[in-house]
């Protein structure tokens, strides 16, 4: 099960939501490590992977209220976030200002309510009673998604000058992919 999860944390590096593409974005823009908002971008990570910890303890995961919610919630950062998206200039950086990029980029996370729900499924195979060996699970899950992450920017990075050059068209198939993927989660959730 160990195995699985680091293989999933990398896997799960490649699926880029709203702070994960913001930080493409902005590699690609700039042509440089964006450090504040990977800092941003992981620390609402770990904050969620920390949450549906406590969670998988407690009877409140099971509510469906609370599953709704989250994903409404969701559905709605990802409507905004791609609605401002499509809507961006071509050449305007999705943020430029460093300390304003740590926090946008941990509230974009942060707004992305449904991760709870994932890493509470994640893990539940995990639990078996066995609380040591949940916390091991997670942080190897947390390690190989940081690092996944970084060595997917490393090679973004190095075909920066191809990215570049379709970085709008991207975008655009990104917002519209949100859109659609926020319908899906609210028909599932209703």
């Amino acid at each position: 099960m160990m195995v699985t999860l680091v293989i999933l944390g990398f896997l799960s590096a490649l699926t880029l939501g709203p702070a994960g593409f913001s930080i493409v974005q902005k590699l690609i823009q700039e042509k440089r490590w964006p450090w504040a908002e990977i800092s941003g971008f992981f620390l609402g990570d770990f904050i969620y992977l920390g949450l549906s910890l406590l969670l998988l303890q407690s009877s409140l995961i099971q509510k469906a209220s609370l599953k709704i919610g989250l994903t409404l919630a969701t559905s709605l950062v990802l409507v905004l976030f791609s609605i401002s998206m499509i809507r961006r200039e071509t050449n305007q950086s999705p943020d430029s200002k460093t300390r304003r990029g740590f926090w946008r980029s941990l509230l974009l996370t942060l707004g992305n309510f449904h991760l709870v729900l994932i890493y509470t499924g994640l893990f539940t195979g995990v639990l078996n009673g066995n609380n040591q060996k949940l916390f091991q699970g997670a942080a190897l899950y947390a390690i190989s998604f940081a690092l996944g992450f970084l060595l997917l920017l490393l090679v973004l990075l190095h075909f920066q000058a191809t990215f570049q050059k379709l970085l709008r068209r991207i975008e655009i198939l990104v917002g519209y992919s949100f859109i659609f993927f926020s319908f899906y989660l609210t028909w599932g959730a209703l």
